[in-house]
């Protein structure tokens, strides 16, 4: 009989023992390798060539917490957001130029690898517009103006625009696609003439502007003007024939002088004269008389380039036949030719309506030169009255007529006036025109000087 040794019967009761006896080997369980990781978006999933660094967004799956986005296989600066979602810093560097680059995840080993590639496209840049001027503001300036500050109106302006006066840059600021501007120097606009504005981008944006003209308009010569003048006036001081007064100032070689004369008497019509300490020679321009009640005479004379440069004032003597009272004003008009008289005028004016009244002397006909005239006018009320009395007797020049009072003159009260002046830019016919205050009666003298 066969003996089981124990042995045997433990491989039975166990379920049995391998081939050679020994005892049988557990099943071993396989685990899956990890997923790859997947990219299905890029935001954004293009960029045009220069346009700078940005973050590109990717989407996708199995993303892990050291995932790394790839440029062209190259790692970027990456911040895991979710197992579906990474961020990453790309340089302007890497999209200076147009083309295409792969886009990569990479995964450690362990967790899957790389992921397959996606296309970005970097788009060449637009072709950069030139500026272009549509308006300067001011659009001109006189020579020997002061600085100011140039606005240039027009488009494509970017924050690195510099305008330019003849190719030179200017100090310039930026205000809109559509506005800069820019500091003009005083220097700049010394001299008459036309410059050159332009604007100048970067040679990336676009480069420089079509020039627009800049006027500079040559500065106006001088005119005329009164440079002193001064005035003789009594309250009483009859039988006297003659009166003087002298300059505040010496008088300059080549201007002209301008005497107003009144004088009042009873008796009638006075003779004139007038001399001066610089031996100038005058000249009768007007003398006009009214009537009773009282008699009064009213001339105007001019010495035309006098001499001067004297260390003493001119004195400027008046003499006449006989009188009560007197008034005379003398002006020194600078800035004239050897010439300078253009016209001359005088009106009596009697009878006036009560109430305001215009006299006038005049018209003049002014020629065009290369320099304004001058208008130089004395209006006297001539007869008196109660209403001279609080001084309404003077008048004055009229509104509107560009005239501007410079003095009064008047002799005794009884016969009131006033001095006035106005500029006359170019061809013009001018009258100096007056308010008559009262019912008296008016003489107005008119001279006109280039």
């Amino acid at each position: 009989m066969r003996v089981v040794t124990s042995f045997m019967v433990g491989c039975l009761v166990l379920g049995g023992c391998g081939g050679d006896g020994s005892a049988p080997q557990q099943p071993v369980s396989q685990q899956p390798p990890p997923a790859a990781p997947a990219i299905s978006a890029l935001a954004p999933a293009t960029a045009t060539a220069g346009s700078g660094a940005f973050t590109l967004t990717v989407t996708g799956n199995n993303f892990v917490t050291n995932s790394a986005v790839e440029w062209n296989g190259g790692p970027l600066p990456t911040t895991f957001t979710s197992a579906t979602r990474l961020a990453a810093r790309v340089p302007a560097t890497d999209i200076a130029a147009s083309g295409t680059a792969s886009i990569t995840v990479a995964n450690p080993a362990t967790a899957g690898g790389i992921s397959a590639a996606v296309a970005f496209t970097i788009a060449a840049a637009p072709p950069a517009s030139t500026p272009a001027i549509s308006a300067l503001a001011p659009a001109a300036a006189t020579a020997g103006g002061a600085a100011f500050t140039l606005t240039v109106t027009g488009t494509h302006f970017v924050s690195g625009s510099v305008v330019q006066w003849n190719g030179s840059g200017l100090n310039t600021s930026y205000a809109s696609a559509t506005k800069l501007s820019a500091q003009v120097p005083a220097t700049d606009i010394a001299a008459g003439g036309t410059a050159r504005i332009t604007v100048a981008n970067p040679a990336t944006a676009g480069g420089t502007s079509a020039p627009v003209g800049f006027m500079i308009a040559a500065a106006p010569a001088a005119g005329p003007q009164v440079a002193q003048l001064n005035t003789f006036q009594t309250l009483s001081d009859a039988n006297t024939g003659n009166a003087s007064l002298q300059f505040n100032a010496a008088t300059k070689a080549g201007d002209a002088i301008w005497v107003a004369v009144t004088v009042s008497d009873y008796a009638g019509v006075h003779t004139l004269a007038i001399t001066d300490t610089e031996g100038n020679q005058y000249t009768l321009l007007d003398q006009e008389n009214d009537g009773p009640p009282g008699t009064q005479t009213v001339a105007q004379f001019y010495a035309a380039n006098i001499a001067g440069d004297s260390a003493t004032p001119d004195t400027v003597n008046v003499t006449w036949t006989e009188d009560d009272y007197k008034g005379i004003l003398i002006a020194e008009i600078s800035g004239t030719t050897s010439s300078p008289l253009v016209g001359h005028a005088a009106n009596i004016q009697d009878g006036l309506p009560a109430g305001s009244n215009n006299v006038t002397a005049g018209p003049i006909d002014v020629p065009q030169t290369a320099t304004p005239a001058l208008l130089v006018a004395l209006s006297m009320n001539t007869s008196g009255g109660s209403s001279d009395t609080g001084g309404s007797g003077y008048g004055g020049p009229a509104v509107g007529t560009g005239m501007t009072q410079v003095s009064m003159l008047w002799d005794w009260g009884v016969n009131l006036a006033t001095f006035a002046t106005a500029a006359v830019p170019g061809t013009a016919s001018v009258s100096s025109t007056f308010d008559a205050p009262d019912t008296d009666s008016y003489v107005t003298v008119t001279a006109v000087f280039h």
